[in-house]
Parts: C-alpha cells; structure tokens; sequence
C-alpha cells in the first residue's frame, strides 16, 4: 500500500495535491484493498478443507482445521485493531482532516468491517468444521469398536465350548460319543449361527 502511493508521489498524482489527509486515505484504502485477495485465498481455503473434511478426513484434515483458525484468529487481531483506528477518524473532530474528506474515511472503515466480518464467518464455519472433524473420529472409533464386539460374541461359541472339552472332564454332554467331535462341531455352529440371526434381526450386524 505504502510502495503504490510513493510511486503515486513520484509520478506526480493528483492525490498529492489534495492534501495530506487524502494521501493518508489513499494508503488506507490501498492496505484494505490489499486484504480481498488474502481473504478470497482464504475462503477457497476453507471451501477445500470442508470437502475434504466430508469426503476424506485425516490427520492432515485436522492440521489443515487448526492452521486455518490459527489464521483466521490473526487476520482479525490485525483487522479489528485497524478498523477501530479508522473509525476515530470518522468522528469528524479530527483537525488533520478536512470535512470533506470524512466520508472517504469512513468507506475505508466499512471495507474493513466488511472484510472482518467475511473472516468472522470464516471462524465459525471452521469452528463446526472442528467440531463436525471430532465427530467424525468419534463415530469411526464407535464402528470399529462395533465391528469388533460383534467379532468377539459371534467367535465366543468357538472359544467357550472347545476351552471347556479341552479340560478332559469325564461325563461332559457327547464326550465318550464315537461322534462326539461332529456334534460339538456343529452345536457350535449352531449356535452361532443363532446369535448371528439375532443380531441382524436386532439391526446390529
């Protein structure tokens, strides 16, 4: 902002001649300018974190969240700072600036406004993207967790009998039978195959 306006001295602009105080409006307005295309690179930023937060979450996804807010956070701490400067030069009691020139001051402060507002929604979606991330975590965790409780009490049948046969107790159920194996065997499927059956009738598998 500063370099555009000395070029603007150098080459004699009009600006000059209308007084200091719309040189310093010049070069505000320049330096608020400068922030659109930060705050577009930002919000396209912010619209490929979301994407991929929904489509491909990661841990790369999170690093990308944080780096985000963190920068969401500075720009407002730069900006807010900015814009309440500028609105004291609003006021119209400043005897540096001639009234005429007030209304240029005060575009100036609405563009930061603006701006500080696009990056304060920006905030907020990237706080419920955070949020939506760790939901996402947390509901993956949940399935696997699911996955391996229902892992574990269709294999229990496969576990318990053959642990209890394996102890070589006399008059246990089908022990001293010639088909004693085959039965066991398939009482075990059979039974598994019960809880199998309850479990989709109950929607959990």
């Amino acid at each position: 902002a500063i370099t555009l306006n000395l070029e603007r001295v150098d080459k004699g602009s009009p600006v000059i001649s209308r007084g200091s105080d719309f040189l310093l409006y010049s070069i505000l307005e320049s330096l608020s300018d400068s922030y659109y295309p930060v705050v577009d690179k930002f919000d396209k930023r912010v619209d490929e974190m979301e994407t991929e937060l929904f489509e491909n979450p990661s841990n790369k996804t999170f690093r990308q969240i944080y780096k985000l807010k963190n920068d969401t956070m500075l720009l407002r701490r730069t900006i807010g700072p900015q814009a309440d400067t500028i609105s004291m030069l609003t006021r119209g009691d400043s005897p540096l600036i001639k009234p005429a020139n007030y209304v240029y001051f005060r575009n100036v402060y609405d563009h930061l406004v603006r701006i500080n507002d696009i990056v304060g929604t920006s905030r907020d979606i990237i706080t419920g993207a955070l949020e939506a991330y760790v939901s996402v975590v947390s509901n993956r965790l949940n399935e696997v967790m699911k996955v391996l409780t229902l892992i574990a009490t269709i294999m229990m049948p496969f576990v318990i009998i053959p642990g209890i046969y394996g102890m070589n107790l006399k008059y246990l159920p089908f022990s001293q039978n010639e088909h004693g194996l085959w039965i066991i065997l398939f009482l075990t499927a059979l039974l598994t195959g019960s809880m199998v059956y309850y479990l989709k009738k109950k929607r959990w598998l």
